[in-house]
């Protein structure tokens, strides 16, 4: 297992053409984990953000 950081920070978008391989997969928790930072991040949406499926 590797251990990676996520900033957002400075959230911005790039053309598709513009990324690499992917580098990793993010397991259903560190995902909405990711998912309400971001809505955070972007004040927009609920912030209690998407129950996890159990």
């Amino acid at each position: 297992m590797f251990h990676c950081a996520i900033n957002l920070h400075n959230v911005f978008t790039l053309p598709k053409d513009e990324t690499g391989p992917y580098l990793a997969t993010l397991s259903p928790e560190i995902m909405l984990r990711l998912d309400r930072a971001l809505v955070f991040a972007l004040g927009v949406g609920d912030r209690a953000g998407p129950a996890l499926a159990e």
